[in-house]
């Protein structure tokens, strides 16, 4: 809004003019790390107040004080006595930003008490400072010795959002300058750019101001460590897998869990083979993926010989001419793959006067080539 508004007082006149004058500092933005701590926001309020002074041809009569809250800020005057009637600009003789909420009064003075106007020169106050002033005027008419303006703050509010922001504290005004605290925490918050806004809500407002944010992170999640490589017999079961937890330094969907998946790279127990278990990666929100982990399971070669499932039994005597008894079947075992027992007779020479020997024999071995020991009857 930018009025004015003017007011005659006989020969006296004095403008005020109504104009949005406020200054708003805040904290401004910029890159953040995800894990870096919050980061302080403050955001204060300040009106803009100044006085023009235009003088009669008496500017050594004139003189005036500034105050804020009933304290002198600042005064001037007295001013150059003219040679001839007429208006003399004295320009912008105070300036000073305030609270919106203090209560601030200029005082002009005439020492001879008959103001600044008529036949020697038409004087005039010149005053800007926040939009909706609210003025009371004392002492006015053609002559004066002391004028006051006078302007009560009215109450105002600021306040500090957006995400990421946290302990917003609206600390008043007065001294403190409307100041607002706040704090910018990165944590929880994704890549990006996340705006803050500063909201000032008084006469004439709200009025807004804006800043960003852009959070990073370049810290990939880590993976915990896979157990170590080992090895196992071919009739061994393979060890049971276990998920691997998964950390992030700023992503709050983290722990996350990695499922393993295990690939085998053959199946023959007589040479062996490998499996490869491996947990696959994931990624955070900001696009960062973690390490990988992988164990290898070596699956040794079976060298292990099978052994018999029971011994033959035992052979008596006969009579020479009695036929050879059966030969007992025998079974065997192996702990990879079959094993074959193959009977056999030794080689021997009959002899029906003196008698003689005969041995059953038993060979064993698996499909590997692993030979057992003989077993004889």
């Amino acid at each position: 809004m930018n009025s004015r508004i003017l007011l005659s007082l006989t020969c006296f006149l004095y403008t005020v003019a109504l104009q949005a004058q406020y200054v708003h500092t805040f904290t401004t933005g910029g890159t953040i790390a995800c894990d870096a701590p919050p980061v302080s926001l403050t955001f204060t309020t300040l009106m803009e107040t100044s006085m023009s002074l235009v003088t009669d041809r008496y500017g050594n009569e004139t003189t005036w004080n500034f105050l804020v809250n009933g304290v002198i800020q600042s005064s001037g005057g007295p001013y150059t006595l003219q040679t001839s009637n007429g208006t003399y600009p004295q320009g912008q003789v105070q300036s000073q930003t305030v609270d919106p909420n203090s209560d601030i009064q200029w005082t002009i003075f005439d020492s001879w008490g008959d103001g600044f106007c008529c036949a020697y020169g038409n004087g005039a106050a010149i005053i800007t400072a926040g939009e909706c002033l609210s003025l009371s005027f004392n002492n006015g008419g053609a002559g004066f010795g002391e004028y006051d303006i006078t302007y009560t703050g009215s109450a105002s509010t600021a306040t500090i959002s957006g995400p990421g922001v946290t302990n917003v504290n609206f600390q008043g005004n007065g001294s403190n300058q409307g100041l607002t605290t706040a704090q910018f925490d990165p944590s929880g918050l994704c890549a990006g750019t996340y705006w803050v806004t500063y909201t000032w809500n008084g006469c004439g407002g709200p009025s807004v101001r804006s800043t960003s944010f852009t959070v990073v992170d370049n810290t990939d999640p880590v993976m915990a460590a896979a157990p170590a490589n080992t090895s196992i017999a071919c009739n061994d079961p393979v060890p049971a897998a276990s998920n691997l937890q998964v950390t992030d330094n700023c992503d709050q969907g983290f722990p996350k869990i990695s499922v393993p998946v295990d690939v085998a790279s053959g199946s023959d127990p007589c040479v062996g083979w490998t499996v490869t278990r491996s947990w696959p990666g994931t990624s955070d929100c900001f696009g960062n993926a973690s390490n990988t982990r992988q164990q290898l399971i070596s699956v040794l070669p079976d060298t292990q010989a099978p052994t018999f499932d029971s011994s033959p039994a035992a052979l008596g005597t006969i009579a020479c001419n009695d036929p050879l008894p059966s030969q007992q079947t025998l079974t065997g075992s192996d702990n990879c793959t079959n094993a074959t027992v193959t009977p056999s007779v030794d080689a021997y020479t009959p002899d029906p006067c003196a008698g003689n020997t005969v041995t059953y024999r038993w060979a064993i071995a698996d499909d590997c080539g692993n030979v057992g020991a003989d077993v004889t009857r």
